[in-house]
């Protein structure tokens, strides 16, 4: 059963606290806040598995940062990934707060996911789980895919136990143990799959709904996501050029002829830098894996330009940039033993058309995918049948896109804002994955929570792309 927090009077400032979490209060905040800044923070145990509520708890690390009212309702912060952690935003909000005075109505509830962070139960698990090792050294990669589920379960985090459903629960429990009637839920990302299984599950728990780089439960993100990355090159390529910055607009083209030109080197690099203890062949989808998160952001996509131009092939220092680029996808901010066993959870692969339509170098990044299923299934973890269906639901909701997001295009948010009444979708013409941590963006944002009857002023986001 998950640790209950009782509310004293009714306000929110008069937190009593059960003794199992009374006992954070003498240790430092998640995400490195002040106490002086937060309304509560600490760690609550929520169920391992909601099926056996008697049964195992883990933690859960949460911090909240008061908002100007105390009230019954708040507002979940639901952090991306899957397997991200919420990280040092709260620290610069609460900043923020301080400095300007501006305050959303409702307190924010950040957390990290379960098995993730701070909520990480056991010792830390290190796992080189990178989808270019699923082509460069299949083999190696089963076995790191394998070890790693091991070990996860090993300290504490059964795969099993990992996936949106349970996260989804793990909001609403974490929600109530604060002593909340209601909640908004800001998903980012993934979040945004999670925030929407949430109302689907508790309808009449949420009040409204920001869902920022949309998710489309209908769709598995994980494998649309090369057909994205080469259209939305593709797009930004074009107006690149009309605006002049780019001599030939045409990215996927000119990125597959790079990519080609390397591949005929016939040059290898240290495998260890994906956990292999042999060369691997410096290929062409080590040149993708390396531009992978410039579909984050439009000033990053106008670099791959450059780069281009320059020739990734023509010296060993642009060559081991790549690979360490290629090699660190993704960063650190998210577990990739987390990420795989919620993405084999939550989505089912298709039977056919991952490829259709795709240079050969993208291509390689849907192979890969669909090895990493492929393994998941032989491993026990799988989707139930009903994972994928549309989720509908009569609730306030604000969705925000980056025209250049090549994660979670327009056109997802589009298909899900049908889903959701009243919608309001705002497509970021400057913007690329996840908005609302931009100025413009987090304007919308409070006076969205503040007020979702509210129609949102979107001008500020309407400001085309400035080439520099």
């Amino acid at each position: 059963m998950p640790l209950k927090v009782a509310l004293g009077s009714g306000a929110l400032l008069g937190l009593f606290l059960t003794a199992c979490v009374r006992e954070q209060l003498f240790r430092p905040c998640p995400f490195g806040l002040p106490r002086g800044a937060v309304r509560a923070c600490g760690k609550i145990q929520v169920s391992k598995q909601y099926a056996q509520p008697q049964g195992a708890t883990l933690p859960l690390a949460f911090a909240v940062l008061p908002g100007r009212s105390k009230s019954a309702v708040a507002t979940v912060v639901i952090p991306g990934g899957p397997g991200g952690r919420t990280g040092g935003w709260p620290r610069r909000l609460e900043k923020l707060f301080r400095e300007s005075g501006r305050r959303p109505l409702h307190d924010l509830i950040f957390y990290d996911q379960r098995g993730v962070g701070e909520s990480r139960e056991g010792p830390q698990t290190t796992c080189h789980i990178r989808l270019l090792t699923a082509e460069l050294a299949p083999q190696e990669f089963e076995g790191q895919v394998r070890d790693c589920l091991n070990a996860m379960k090993a300290n504490g985090n059964a795969p099993a136990t990992l996936n949106t459903r349970s996260n989804a629960e793990d909001i609403v429990s974490l929600a109530r143990a604060l002593g909340y009637q209601q909640v908004n839920l800001y998903g980012l990302s993934y979040g945004t799959r999670t925030a929407q299984e949430v109302v689907k599950r508790h309808p009449e728990f949420v009040r409204s709904l920001v869902l920022d780089g949309v998710v489309d439960p209908a769709v598995n993100p994980f494998v649309t996501q090369p057909q994205h990355f080469q259209k939305t090159l593709s797009s930004f390529g074009q107006v690149c050029a009309a605006a002049g910055h780019c001599p030939d607009g045409d990215y996927p083209t000119r990125i597959q002829q790079a990519a080609n030109e390397l591949g005929a080197l016939n040059l290898t690099f240290p495998g260890e830098v994906l956990g292999v203890q042999r060369p691997l062949p410096l290929k062409g989808s080590v040149l993708l894996s390396a531009l992978w998160d410039t579909g984050y952001s439009p000033r990053d996509m106008q670099a791959i330009d450059e780069m281009l131009r320059s020739g990734p092939a023509k010296d060993r220092t642009t060559l081991d940039s790549l690979v360490k680029s290629a090699a660190n996808e993704g960063g650190n901010t998210v577990d990739p033993g987390v990420y795989a066993a919620v993405s084999c959870q939550d989505t089912r692969l298709p039977e056919q058309g991952i490829q259709s339509g795709l240079l050969p170098v993208f291509q390689h990044r849907a192979a890969a995918t669909v090895a990493m299923y492929r393994l998941c299934r032989d491993l026990g973890l799988g989707a139930p049948a009903d994972a994928q269906a549309p989720i509908r639901a009569k609730v306030p909701t604000l969705l925000l896109s980056g025209r250049y997001d090549s994660v979670t295009p327009p056109e997802t948010a589009q298909a899900v804002a049908a889903r959701f009444s009243p919608s309001t979708h705002v497509i970021f013409e400057q913007g690329g994955h996840m908005n609302g941590k931009s100025e413009c963006g987090l304007q919308l944002l409070l006076g969205f929570l503040d007020d979702p009857s509210r129609p949102p002023e979107t001008q500020c986001a309407a400001r085309p792309y400035s080439f520099q």
